[in-house]
């Protein structure tokens, strides 16, 4: 049982747009162990928002975030941080009919030097890689995602994803990834290596023009080509 507990409501309305106004209500827990839970509740005639915060006695702490909109479709964002500050986050949208549509991850370092994020749009249980930003030097595209308790297969990465990325260097391509769409990686002028779990049996036209000239693709851990190509990443996607 918490030690103490409190609610506090406010209520504010009004809107100038005549759309009504809207309310909100806080309710905070304080419990033996020293976590402290805030939970706000704001409800207006578009949506219900309800953020849940949590604070754990280690330095840690997690939010969830729930948007409910009148038309049933709606978001779930998950953000943990670490004691050190760092921070992960996972962003699930449906839509109408309850269908997981996009999903986003989010990693930071706790003074925000180094950020990635990467968007995915989502069929079923697969996950295709919609753009991936990063100001770090090595990158992983993951075989899969665990958004909402549920794990996603990354399978495919849509063209233009890594367009024109300063920073990256190295790229690993999860083991589910089967495609990479036209100029995925095009002018990311610093990437030199990229390493191929799987087998990529489509790769667009020009996914890796413009990268480093001296650019290596190391495909399945152990097949090498230098100055990657389309014709030689379908070939070497085809090796046992």
């Amino acid at each position: 049982m918490p030690a103490c507990t409190f609610k506090i409501v406010a209520l504010s309305g009004g809107s100038s747009g005549g759309g009504g106004g809207a309310t909100s209500t806080t309710t905070s827990k304080t419990y033996s162990d020293g976590t402290r839970e805030t939970k706000v509740v704001t409800k207006s005639d578009k949506a219900t928002v309800t953020t849940t915060t949590t604070k754990y006695p280690n330095g840690t702490s997690d939010k969830v975030k729930k948007v409910e909109n009148k038309d049933g479709s709606g978001s779930v964002t998950e953000t943990h941080t670490n004691k050190e500050g760092e921070v992960k986050e996972t962003k699930v949208v449906t839509d109408k009919s309850k269908t997981v549509t996009e999903v986003t991850t989010t990693t930071a370092s706790a003074d925000k030097t180094d950020t990635t994020f990467a968007t995915y749009s989502a069929d079923e249980n697969n996950l295709k890689l919609k753009v991936l930003g990063t100001t770090e030097a090595e990158v992983t595209i993951p075989a899969y995602v665990t958004a909402d308790g549920k794990d996603y297969r990354v399978t495919a990465i849509a063209q233009k994803a890594m367009a024109g990325n300063t920073t990256v260097k190295k790229v690993t391509i999860g083991k589910n990834i089967t495609a990479i769409g036209k100029q995925a990686f095009k002018d990311a002028e610093k990437l030199k290596t990229v390493v191929v779990k799987g087998k990529v049996n489509y790769v667009g036209k020009g996914a890796f023009d413009g990268i480093h000239k001296k650019a290596v693709i190391k495909i399945d851990a152990s097949k090498k080509t230098t100055r990657p190509s389309k014709s030689l990443l379908q070939r070497a996607a085809k090796y046992p």
